[in-house]
Parts: structure tokens; sequence; C-alpha cells
């Protein structure tokens, strides 16, 4: 990972917290009402199981087809940083869940996007 001086990002990153209590395998549709680029994901899994976090680029969650699954071991967390982004040009849709492919409600399970 390159050491910057100053952020390599352009324009403006916003944080986005999702809680357990807002996170499901139904998702989150549209999460910031427009399209955008991820650059930075921090999840946190509390659950006494592995959990997955998925990510579309589309205006609802699907089993198949994912740009992205983050899979979070048992009470563990995870940083990464996408240096050049992750563009959704549709929408910023993503879900928690109990396995790689969607399905399953986690019940401890934090996410804070960094987006822009």
């Amino acid at each position: 990972m390159p050491t910057y001086k100053s952020s390599p990002f352009v324009g403006q990153l916003q944080s986005y917290l999702f809680t357990s209590t807002a996170l499901d395998a139904t998702g989150v549709i549209d999460a910031i009402g427009t399209k955008g680029t991820l650059y930075a994901v921090h999840a946190y899994n509390k659950d006494g199981a592995a959990r997955y976090v998925s990510f579309w680029d589309a205006t609802e969650t699907s089993g198949l087809g994912a740009e992205m699954v983050i899979r979070l071991d048992v009470s563990s967390n995870a940083t990464i940083y996408i240096d050049t982004g992750l563009r959704f040009d549709t929408a910023v849709t993503f879900n928690g869940s109990t396995n790689a492919w969607g399905s399953g409600d986690p019940t401890e399970l934090d996410v804070n996007l960094c987006i822009s």
C-alpha cells in the first residue's frame, strides 16, 4: 500500500455507516441516492460465524453477479482500500448476509463506506 502525503482521491469523500439494525440480506438499495465511486470499506463482524458483504451496481440485490464480495471471519473486522475506486454507474447497492450468495440475515454486522 503506498503512503500518501495528501489524499489520492478525487472529489469529496463521504462516510456512510450502516449498523446491523439496518443491514440484512434484503440489502441497502441505492445507499447514497445516486451513482458513486467506492474507495474504502470497513466492516466489523461481531457474529459468532463468518459473514459476507456483497456489492452490486444495480437497484436490487441478487445472489449472482455481485461486483465485490467480502468475507469476514468470526468476530473480525477488515478495512479494504480501493486505490482507483469501484465505480457504480447505476446505484451503490449492498447487503450483509450469512453466505457468499447473499442470503440469510446477519445479526451483528456493521459496515462503513467511503464514497465520492
